[in-house]
């Protein structure tokens, strides 16, 4: 079978291998290198026996019959070439991967199914989170969708968490109330538990740690 492996952050090599199969699979395989135009960003999965790297992955859509990305960035791709092979094994999270990335939108469709959420509010820039965060303490604030400028951070009261709106605050500079900022209730829990893994609709794949 031909796999066309899409991994637009580099990081799942080792999964397209193990599609090979030891050589009964094809696979070609494909990471995004055009943005900072750098050797090392394509190179990744080079030198295996059983993985053809390409340069671009546009060339080999019609030649697999499955194409796969592991991943939860790219999936605009998986959307999109599900409506242009609608006959074709297309594998990924597609838009479902909006609810990993926008996080107010998954409170909303966890909400709308009937699923039990703890309190939540949407707060937009940076100097309204300060004034909510004066006036609230033991909340948890998490970035809507860019989550690469800054993750989750505990506000245990407003002086505890001070300089990281500094921080914030400087970092994204005129846009800095353009923002969108989720802030959460304290779940109180002895233990907390969370694996990423990938789930068939029945099972989870296994093994995995």
């Amino acid at each position: 079978m031909n796999y066309l492996c899409l991994d637009p952050q580099g990081i799942y090599c080792e999964q397209a291998n193990g599609l090979a199969n030891g050589g009964k699979n094809k696979i070609r395989y494909s990471t995004s290198w055009e943005a900072d135009q750098k050797f090392e960003y394509m190179a990744t999965g080079m030198g295996y026996d059983h993985i053809e790297k390409v340069l671009y992955s546009d060339d080999h859509f019609d030649w697999a019959d499955c194409i796969v990305d592991f991943d939860v960035t790219g999936q605009d791709t998986i959307a999109f070439l599900r409506k242009v092979y609608p006959k074709k094994s297309i594998w990924g999270a597609g838009n479902a991967a909006k609810l990993e990335n926008d996080r107010w939108k998954l409170k909303q469709v966890i909400r709308d199914i009937g699923l039990p959420l703890h309190r939540a509010e949407k707060i937009k820039g940076v100097s309204n989170l300060r004034e909510h965060l004066k006036k609230n303490k033991d909340k948890y604030v998490k970035i809507n969708v860019f989550r690469g400028d800054i993750e989750s951070f505990y506000a245990k009261d407003f002086d505890s968490v001070e300089m990281i709106l500094d921080e914030v605050e400087s970092a994204f500079g005129p846009f800095k109330e353009e923002y969108e900022f989720i802030v959460e209730d304290s779940i109180k829990s002895d233990i907390e538990i969370g694996v990423d893994t990938f789930f068939t609709g029945s099972d989870y794949l296994r093994p995995f740690f």
